[in-house]
């Protein structure tokens, strides 16, 4: 494979481009992005280690956002021959780019399973609402199912990414991995949060930034939730969680029909887990 370096603000692909190569940031910082009525939307910022436009070896259609390079920076690239040449000769090379991969079906699985329920709701409102607009047997009431909440909760202010993120645990007491500190500034979006694993070699089913020991019953998963922002907002993403997160009191979790929250400035709580769960943050926007 070959290695590319870059200057600032140089581009790697754009949006509707037809390339099928994969990149691994190894220094610097790239920027994710897409065009909306002609403005730029910032999708993601990227630390080195992490994966980008590794569908493209999949599908054959044209590139859905724009790369660039926002500091001088390195990236490994991985052509669909490499990747093939690799599960022969040295699948070791593959495991962040499979767990790139995996995780992209985590949240693709979560977001069927929300757009499901949300259908199912839906069919039973409207069939509430043909009973309903049925004559009514005399001394009998009706009533008119209320649907699920299934979407992310309502847009609140913006706020500018620009702005520090801090992520602080508000438990003194919950351990994290041996050197990983209880506070730290978030300068990468997505910022994935997860539980530790025990594992001799790295795992291809979870790519975390955060990571927390736990023992069972587990209130922290393996993939719990990332912080990410879109535009000019930040929110919480549950990944697919066991038991759920929940933001400044809003549950979330595919079994809530809901997968994220907005983030306010100022500060804003985080608890990975029920209610109880002792894994509880505070991520402060300034």
């Amino acid at each position: 494979m070959e290695t590319k370096t870059l200057v600032p603000n140089e581009l790697i692909f754009k949006e509707g481009d037809l390339s099928n190569e994969a990149y691994r940031l190894l220094s610097g910082s790239v920027e994710i992005s897409i065009a909306v009525d002609g403005r730029k939307v910032v999708l993601a910022q990227l630390a080195p280690g992490d994966i980008f436009g590794e569908m493209a070896m999949i599908d054959e259609h044209p590139r859905s956002a724009t790369a660039m390079a926002l500091v001088d920076a390195e990236v490994e690239v991985m052509t669909p021959e490499d990747f093939n040449a690799c599960i022969i000769q040295d699948p070791a090379t593959l495991t962040p780019y499979l767990a790139s991969f995996f995780e992209r079906l985590r949240t693709a699985n979560n977001r069927l399973r929300v757009e499901l329920r949300h259908n199912d709701a839906t069919r039973q409102t409207s069939s509430h609402l043909e009973r309903a607009r049925m004559p009514v047997p005399a001394g009998a009431t009706s009533s008119v199912a209320r649907p699920r909440r299934d979407q992310p909760t309502p847009a609140v202010a913006p706020v500018a990414t620009s702005r520090r993120v801090l992520l602080k645990l508000n438990n003194p007491q919950v351990p994290t991995r041996q050197g990983e500190p209880a506070a730290i500034e978030v300068t990468k979006f997505p910022f994935r949060i997860g539980r530790e694993e025990h594992r001799s070699v790295p795992s291809v089913f979870s790519t975390n930034d955060y990571v927390l020991k736990d023992e069972q019953p587990y209130q922290v998963s393996r993939n719990h939730c990332s912080i990410e922002c879109e535009g000019d907002h930040l929110f919480v993403r549950d990944r697919g969680s066991m038991v759920g997160t929940i933001v400044n009191g809003i549950s979330l979790g595919a079994g809530q029909n809901c997968l994220t929250a907005d983030l306010t400035p100022g500060e804003n709580t985080l608890v990975l887990g029920v209610d109880t769960s002792p894994f509880r943050f505070v991520i402060e926007v300034q």
